[in-house]
């Protein structure tokens, strides 16, 4: 399910084709995946001729893709950048991987104020201000012993302890984040690192062996209260090697695998 409204008729309300200056600046979508209820804002900042494609971690932007673009027609094109581990980080790496230097190209238009995305029957509204993701948030940061965070990535996910619902982010080298989205309930919160030389190939692995820290004290979200301040700190063993845990629920091991299957599949509609 995607926020956002751009009505699809032919008459009313006006479509105004794009332009290479109306679309510059920053547009936001939000994104809630129906099966798991997973919520993302992603953020399209369109400078002259560039343009940079991220999520929102609380009031950060995680940088995802960056690329030239072309306004053609009404079209917008770019083809995705190629994967480059000398100024990528992890989860740049492996987005460019994923996308493999695919071209993309769609018709897009403004409507009602919003930059409008059509992709068959479906049409993908970015608006010109943050969306409002409604519940509980949990905040903190994310530190690393024994190593360094370097160009490595981590998630935070908060997961209810009753219904196994989870909400989530990523976490760049800042080690700041915001679970946003969480309905009442009591929720366990984890952090798992992956190191920039597994960014390609971590989704073949057992993320339980990834270093990590998961803390079971629940943590009570009622009536969207904000809980901050809550830390959490990853061991990365003295050369900073993956190591494998000795207890590790495994219910916890695909979260991540979840989480950046349902991100992949928000991009994979525009890829052609």
């Amino acid at each position: 399910m995607l926020t956002g409204s751009c009505n699809k008729e032919k008459t009313e309300p006006k479509k105004v084709p794009i332009t290479a200056e109306n679309i510059l600046g920053k547009w936001y979508l939000k994104s809630t995946d129906a099966s798991s209820g997973l919520t993302f804002i992603f953020y399209l900042d369109n400078a002259q001729d560039s343009a940079r494609v991220g999520m929102l971690n609380g009031n950060e932007e995680v940088e995802l893709i960056r690329f030239a673009y072309m306004v053609n027609n009404g079209s917008f094109s770019f083809v995705s950048p190629a994967v480059d581990t000398m100024h990528q980080n992890a989860l740049q790496i492996y987005l460019a991987d994923y996308m493999k230097q695919m071209f993309y190209n769609d018709k897009v238009y403004l409507q009602d104020g919003n930059l409008c995305f059509a992709e068959g029957p479906d049409v993908y509204a970015f608006t010109p201000v943050i969306p409002n993701i409604p519940g509980g948030k949990i905040s903190g940061s994310l530190t690393v012993s024994n190593g360094s965070f370097g160009q490595g990535m981590a998630m935070i996910v908060a997961v209810d302890v009753s219904t196994k619902a989870m909400q989530g982010t990523f976490v760049v080298h800042t080690g700041q984040y915001t679970v946003m989205g969480l309905v009442n309930g009591q929720y366990n919160v984890m952090a798992v690192y992956i190191p920039k030389k597994h960014a390609t190939d971590f989704l073949t692995l057992d993320v339980s062996e990834f270093p990590k820290e998961l803390i079971q004290t629940p943590i009570a979200i009622s009536g969207g209260n904000i809980v901050t301040g809550f830390n959490l700190n990853i061991d990365l063993g003295s050369s900073g090697n993956i190591k494998k845990a000795s207890v590790f629920p495994k219910r916890y091991s695909a979260i991540l695998s979840k989480i950046l299957y349902e991100m992949d599949n928000k991009f994979k509609p525009h890829l052609k």
